[in-house]
């Protein structure tokens, strides 16, 4: 008898602990929900928030609001969902910026990247090239490899600063490679790729839609495609990882986030919603416009991928001997 009083004391407790969680499934969404873009108006990820929010309100019956948070490269944005209430009302699109690469270069971020976040889906990636002043003698990456190998030093790679995404990438073929390619940071990739048109430094990296009109102007040359499989734009382009064996490109996603401790009905209204709206056909008609790869993972892939980034960032990180600050 007394076991079985204790079982059912075991069972009430049980529905008690679960009855604050299904009260906000049940009531989610209540209020408007807001997507925080952590940096100004007009990038890709804020176009993309902008894009899928009308569907979500739609799906989820409540206006999706989106709102620009600025500030200390995206810290000031993506903190404000770390600190929001686990409802579901509040959630961030961010990049590897504001997940990994801050996180791992700035000593004074107020979140953990892990800890504090909830992952919902890993949205979108864009496609990234190496891009080359015509007048190097080469033809080819494996061509430009071995001519960095004879010629330590002299090649010369442009970014937007130290710590980007682009640096940590010339920073993995430099250690994949074994070459000594030189890292030149400027304000901007514009600015970077700007210089390797009038010849002052030799290669930048650079994302697809914005090198396209120098590269049909035959003022830039796509000397390798810095993803895991070949561009369909550019089909005869190899890959680095086609030419450098070891090369793992760093992750560079759009993905969104809410805070730590979603209950899992939410979590799985969100994601659902979410990925849904990212499969519209005028979605995916702009992410391809706009070369970029549509992902919409689980948040258990991005939970991992998130992980692993911050590992194979890290690894680079200490390679190139580049200090947090």
């Amino acid at each position: 008898m007394a076991r079985v009083a204790r079982l059912f004391a075991a069972i009430a407790s049980m529905l008690c602990a679960l009855a604050p969680a299904a009260a906000i499934s049940q009531a989610f969404p209540s209020k408007p929900v807001k997507i925080i873009v952590p940096i100004p108006p007009g990038p890709s990820a804020d176009l993309l928030a902008r894009l899928m929010a009308p569907k979500l309100s739609t799906a989820l019956g409540q206006p999706v609001i989106v709102e620009n948070h600025a500030g200390a490269a995206g810290v000031i944005g993506a903190d404000m969902v770390a600190r929001a209430a686990p409802d579901g009302h509040m959630i961030l699109i961010a990049s590897t910026s504001q997940m990994v690469t801050a996180p791992l270069l700035s000593k004074s971020i107020p979140y953990d990247p892990v800890k504090d976040f909830t992952p919902i889906s890993m949205a979108v990636e864009a496609f990234t090239l190496l891009v080359m002043n015509p007048k190097v003698p080469v033809s080819s990456f494996k061509e430009l490899i071995d001519y960095a190998k004879r010629n330590p030093g002299k090649l010369h790679y442009g970014t937007a600063g130290v710590g980007s995404f682009f640096h940590l990438v010339g920073e993995a073929v430099n250690i994949a490679a074994g070459t000594n390619m030189v890292h030149v940071p400027y304000k901007g990739v514009v600015q970077s790729q700007n210089d390797v048109v009038s010849g002052v430094i030799e290669l930048s990296f650079a994302a697809v839609a914005s090198s396209t009109p120098f590269v049909k102007a035959g003022k830039l040359k796509v000397i390798a495609i810095v993803e895991k499989n070949r561009y369909k734009g550019y089909p005869d382009v190899q890959t680095i990882a086609e030419v450098v064996p070891g090369f793992e490109k760093p992750p560079a996603w759009f993905s969104f986030f809410g805070p730590a401790g979603l209950p899992k009905p939410v979590l799985d209204r969100l994601h659902g919603e979410i990925v849904k709206a990212l499969h519209a056909p005028d979605v995916e008609k702009w992410l391809a416009t706009n070369s970029l790869q549509l992902i919409a993972s689980t948040p258990q892939e991005l939970g991992a991928n998130l992980k692993n980034a911050l590992q194979l960032y890290a690894k680079i990180i200490k390679a190139a001997r580049i200090k947090p600050e």
